[in-house]
């Protein structure tokens, strides 16, 4: 067995404390200096690539913002335009007199029109009108035409169909749900 000489052991020794040092410096450089240098540089990446998201959302935004403000001011144009004046709901046999000359008009035959529910609303009271009747289908288009034409504050919102499987008789029964849209409750309205 060899046994180290007072002279080795020392060096041996310093050498051992010389690279506990190193790696003790070594540890607190990069626990003090570097990893939170490292760690801000990722926080600074990822906050860069969050803005870059955030930027086209942005700009997302606002490209959808100015298409809504331009067909916003489109809507508005078109309403000074046509400047379509809503009658009261006392005006509703009227209005039913008015949808039964139509459809004649067009050739149709009124089975039935029926007055529904008024549904109040701010811009306008909505009025739901049941039609039934029989003609041809070129009549029923002729009279939808029309209606679009000649009442513009009316919509159809629901229409059925039904016919006998006969060529020789092209007569077709139909049902329309139309929507008048008559001046808002409480305020003055032409008639």
């Amino acid at each position: 067995m060899r046994t180290f000489e007072s002279g080795k052991w020392r060096v041996w020794h310093v050498d051992c404390a010389g690279v506990l040092a190193v790696l003790a410096l070594t540890t607190c450089a990069y626990a003090f200096g570097i990893r939170p240098l490292v760690e801000r540089r990722q926080e600074e990446s990822e906050r860069a690539r969050e803005l870059q998201g955030e930027t086209a959302k942005r700009a997302e935004l606002e490209a959808a913002l100015r298409a809504s403000a331009a067909r916003l001011a489109d809507t508005q144009r078109f309403l000074t335009a046509h400047q379509l004046v809503l009658r009261s709901t006392t005006a509703l046999n009227a209005q039913l007199a008015r949808l039964t000359a139509l459809a004649t008009g067009a050739g149709l035959q009124v089975d039935s029109l029926e007055p529904g529910r008024e549904e109040p609303g701010p811009n306008c009271t909505a009025v739901s009108i049941r039609l039934a009747g029989r003609g041809d289908y070129r009549t029923l288009i002729k009279f939808l035409g029309e209606l679009r034409a000649q009442a513009p504050d009316s919509s159809v919102v629901q229409f059925s169909l039904s016919a006998p499987p006969s060529p020789s008789h092209p007569t077709v029964a139909f049902g329309l749900s139309i929507v008048w849209y008559a001046a808002p409750k409480g305020t003055l309205a032409q008639r």
